[in-house]
Protein backbone atom coordinates (compact mmCIF):
# COMPACT_ATOMS: atom_id res chain seq x y z
CA UNK A 1 0.00 0.00 0.00
CA UNK A 2 1.32 3.44 -0.88
CA UNK A 3 1.06 6.19 1.68
CA UNK A 4 -0.13 9.60 0.60
CA UNK A 5 1.29 12.80 2.05
CA UNK A 6 -0.09 16.20 1.16
CA UNK A 7 -1.75 14.88 -1.98
CA UNK A 8 1.37 13.29 -3.47
CA UNK A 9 2.28 9.63 -3.41
CA UNK A 10 5.44 9.01 -1.42
CA UNK A 11 8.34 9.08 -3.83
CA UNK A 12 11.49 8.24 -1.95
CA UNK A 13 14.15 6.41 -3.97
CA UNK A 14 13.00 2.96 -2.78
CA UNK A 15 9.24 3.49 -2.81
CA UNK A 16 6.88 1.47 -4.95
CA UNK A 17 5.79 4.71 -6.60
CA UNK A 18 9.05 4.83 -8.51
CA UNK A 19 8.15 1.65 -10.37
CA UNK A 20 4.78 3.02 -11.43
CA UNK A 21 5.86 6.47 -12.58
CA UNK A 22 8.00 7.32 -15.56
CA UNK A 23 11.55 8.47 -15.01
CA UNK A 24 14.33 7.42 -12.69
CA UNK A 25 13.94 7.46 -8.91
CA UNK A 26 15.95 10.69 -8.77
CA UNK A 27 13.76 12.41 -11.36
CA UNK A 28 10.59 11.25 -9.61
CA UNK A 29 11.77 12.71 -6.30
CA UNK A 30 12.93 15.86 -8.05
CA UNK A 31 9.61 16.24 -9.88
CA UNK A 32 7.71 15.93 -6.59
CA UNK A 33 10.17 18.30 -4.94
CA UNK A 34 9.17 21.11 -7.29
CA UNK A 35 5.46 20.26 -7.31
CA UNK A 36 3.84 22.80 -4.93
CA UNK A 37 1.06 20.35 -4.07
CA UNK A 38 3.71 18.17 -2.38
CA UNK A 39 3.68 20.65 0.48
CA UNK A 40 -0.03 21.53 0.75
CA UNK A 41 -0.27 19.80 4.14
CA UNK A 42 2.34 22.02 5.78
CA UNK A 43 0.33 25.14 4.94
CA UNK A 44 -2.83 24.01 6.75
CA UNK A 45 -3.90 25.52 10.08
CA UNK A 46 -1.74 24.17 12.91
CA UNK A 47 -4.29 21.66 14.20
CA UNK A 48 -4.62 20.13 10.70
CA UNK A 49 -1.06 20.63 9.45
CA UNK A 50 1.15 17.76 8.32
CA UNK A 51 4.90 17.38 8.37
CA UNK A 52 6.90 17.41 5.17
CA UNK A 53 6.66 14.22 3.11
CA UNK A 54 9.09 11.58 4.46
CA UNK A 55 11.29 11.68 1.35
CA UNK A 56 12.20 15.30 2.19
CA UNK A 57 14.27 13.97 5.08
CA UNK A 58 16.09 11.26 3.12
CA UNK A 59 16.41 12.52 -0.46
CA UNK A 60 19.91 13.54 -1.56
CA UNK A 61 18.35 15.70 -4.31
CA UNK A 62 16.16 17.50 -1.75
CA UNK A 63 19.19 18.15 0.48
CA UNK A 64 21.23 19.54 -2.42
CA UNK A 65 18.32 21.81 -3.42
CA UNK A 66 17.99 23.07 0.18
CA UNK A 67 21.70 23.87 0.29
CA UNK A 68 21.68 25.62 -3.09
CA UNK A 69 18.39 27.50 -2.81
CA UNK A 70 18.20 28.18 0.93
CA UNK A 71 21.31 27.73 3.06
CA UNK A 72 23.74 29.38 0.63
CA UNK A 73 21.46 32.36 -0.05
CA UNK A 74 20.54 33.49 3.45
CA UNK A 75 22.27 34.33 6.69
CA UNK A 76 22.42 31.28 8.95
CA UNK A 77 22.96 31.40 12.70
CA UNK A 78 26.14 29.49 13.52
CA UNK A 79 26.91 30.84 16.98
CA UNK A 80 26.98 33.84 19.26
CA UNK A 81 29.80 36.37 19.31
CA UNK A 82 30.02 36.13 23.10
CA UNK A 83 31.16 32.51 22.71
CA UNK A 84 34.59 33.89 21.77
CA UNK A 85 35.08 36.95 24.01
CA UNK A 86 38.90 37.24 23.95
CA UNK A 87 41.41 37.76 21.14
CA UNK A 88 42.49 34.35 19.85
CA UNK A 89 39.35 32.56 21.06
CA UNK A 90 37.97 30.34 18.32
CA UNK A 91 35.44 27.62 17.61
CA UNK A 92 35.12 25.33 14.62
CA UNK A 93 31.87 24.23 12.98
CA UNK A 94 30.71 22.56 9.81
CA UNK A 95 27.91 24.21 7.89
CA UNK A 96 26.37 22.22 5.01
CA UNK A 97 29.61 20.29 4.76
CA UNK A 98 31.88 23.35 4.79
CA UNK A 99 34.37 23.52 7.71
CA UNK A 100 34.54 27.03 9.21
CA UNK A 101 36.58 28.64 12.00
CA UNK A 102 35.21 31.64 13.88
CA UNK A 103 37.87 33.60 15.75
CA UNK A 104 38.04 36.82 17.76
CA UNK A 105 40.83 38.89 16.24
CA UNK A 106 43.27 41.22 17.97
CA UNK A 107 41.11 44.02 16.55
CA UNK A 108 38.20 42.76 18.69
CA UNK A 109 36.15 41.72 15.65
CA UNK A 110 34.84 38.23 14.87
CA UNK A 111 36.33 36.73 11.71
CA UNK A 112 35.37 33.57 9.80
CA UNK A 113 37.81 31.44 7.82
CA UNK A 114 37.83 28.13 6.02
CA UNK A 115 38.96 25.44 8.45
CA UNK A 116 41.22 23.66 6.00
CA UNK A 117 44.69 24.00 4.59
CA UNK A 118 44.61 25.24 0.99
CA UNK A 119 47.36 22.80 0.05
CA UNK A 120 46.39 19.50 1.72
CA UNK A 121 42.82 20.22 2.79
CA UNK A 122 43.42 19.00 6.34
CA UNK A 123 41.47 20.51 9.24
CA UNK A 124 43.40 23.21 11.06
CA UNK A 125 41.56 23.00 14.40
CA UNK A 126 38.81 20.99 16.09
CA UNK A 127 36.35 22.16 18.73
CA UNK A 128 37.18 25.41 20.45
CA UNK A 129 40.04 27.08 22.26
CA UNK A 130 42.49 29.94 22.06
CA UNK A 131 45.57 30.34 19.86
CA UNK A 132 47.78 33.01 18.33
CA UNK A 133 47.79 31.50 14.82
CA UNK A 134 46.21 28.64 12.88
CA UNK A 135 48.95 26.34 11.61
CA UNK A 136 48.62 23.37 9.29
CA UNK A 137 50.10 20.23 10.88
CA UNK A 138 51.79 19.40 7.56
CA UNK A 139 53.36 22.82 7.07
CA UNK A 140 54.21 23.88 10.63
Amino acid sequence: MQTRYSGVTECGPNSAANHNMKGSPMSVATDAMFDPTSYDGVRLPLEDAETLPPWCYTSEAYYRAEVEHMFMKVWDFLGRADRIPNPGDFYAVKHVGVPIIFVRGNDGEVHAYSNSCRHRGTRLVEGEGNCKAFVCPYHG
